[in-house]
């Protein structure tokens, strides 16, 4: 065999090692992976079509979201206006964008949805509150909303039945004020024992108020509590395991 002839050799054995490495990279690549090459919404369905149902990932903080007391994801959506829902995972719906929505598959007879929803601004603020009452009303059923955000200090419930909120509660540290209060605490907040400063009560008028121990400043471990007792505490959800994949919708209100 002549010198040509080995170098043809030794070309033609490299050139097939590297197809085979490229090859098995690409049949092994991990779901992070899909996920960071796949970022077209239409092309999820397609890669995660050949998936196992996922396992559900935690959230909650500095983050909004409804509580849909309903076994039918695609009802919420559908309710909220949102367009035609598609598959998507987990980690993706989580941390979807402004401008779409992430239902969860049912979970002990709830559904979450996560999005970008109007913050409550103030007492005379009413876009939260219609959302929300609104949703309730159209689909019969207990819709909440909860949100939080660490860097303004905003954490707000509301809880509405078939068109009625019973209550709804929001505080604002940036500007240290309760922007919302409406209806009585529920049995499961007395149960957690939240007892909040109110700056618009009388006895905010006297500075001992300010330097009373039983008394506290709301927190997001508080809506993360209060979301518990009332239905789904968002930042536990890791430990279900695999609960199915979620979905993604438009959502332009």
């Amino acid at each position: 065999m002549n010198r040509m002839t080995g170098l043809l050799i030794v070309l033609v054995v490299a050139a097939v090692g590297i197809y085979v490495w490229r090859s098995r990279s690409t049949g092994s690549r991990t779901a992070s992976d899909l996920e960071s090459t796949t970022i077209n919404p239409k092309t999820y369905t397609r890669a995660l079509a050949d998936r196992p149902p996922e396992q559900a990932v935690s959230f909650g903080y500095k983050s909004q979201w409804l509580a849909v007391k309903t076994n039918d994801p695609t009802a919420a959506l559908k309710a909220l206006g949102a367009s035609v829902p598609r598959e998507t995972s987990w980690s993706y719906g989580v941390a979807a964008p402004e401008g779409e929505l992430f239902v969860t598959p049912p979970l002990d007879g709830w559904v979450l949805v996560v999005g970008h929803f109007p913050e409550i601004v103030g007492k005379r603020d009413e876009k939260t509150l219609a959302l929300v009452s609104k949703l309730s009303a159209e689909l019969g059923t207990e819709v909440q909303y909860f949100g939080t955000h660490r860097v303004v200090d905003y954490h707000a419930w509301i809880r509405a039945t078939k068109g009625q909120v019973s209550r709804a509660y929001a505080y604002l540290g940036e500007r240290g004020e309760t922007i919302l209060e409406m209806g009585e605490q529920t049995e499961e907040e007395k149960a957690l024992g939240l007892n909040f400063f109110d700056d618009g009560s009388s006895e905010a008028k006297n500075d001992e108020y300010w330097e009373r121990d039983d008394v506290t400043y709301p927190d997001e471990e508080d809506v993360m509590k209060v979301a518990g007792r009332w239905s789904i505490n968002p930042t536990e959800l890791e430990e279900r395991g695999a609960v199915g994949r979620g979905w993604l919708a438009d959502w332009h209100p």
